[in-house]
């Protein structure tokens, strides 16, 4: 799986401005998890250009969910 971007968005002074972020995108794929309200998010770009079904609840999602999760560790590691 090769990561288009890589994104790690620190909140700084206020969590109501914009919360805490961090995210894996692929051609195919966007993976968003928000730390702050322990939610996450999953996006099929090839199917849903606009982002508008979050599919992270899905159970045909989950495996490439769990691709998308290891690859975001792994990125944090080499960001550092």
């Amino acid at each position: 799986m090769a990561s288009r971007l890589f994104v790690e968005h620190l909140v700084i002074e206020n969590t109501d401005f914009i919360p805490s972020s961090e995210a894996v995108v692929t051609h195919k794929d966007k993976y968003i998890k928000w730390p702050f309200y322990n939610y996450e998010e999953y996006f099929n770009l090839k199917k849903d250009v606009k982002e508008l079904h979050n599919g992270f609840g899905e159970l045909k999602n989950q495996q490439k969910i769990a691709a998308l999760k290891k690859r975001l560790k792994v990125l944090k590691v080499m960001a550092k």
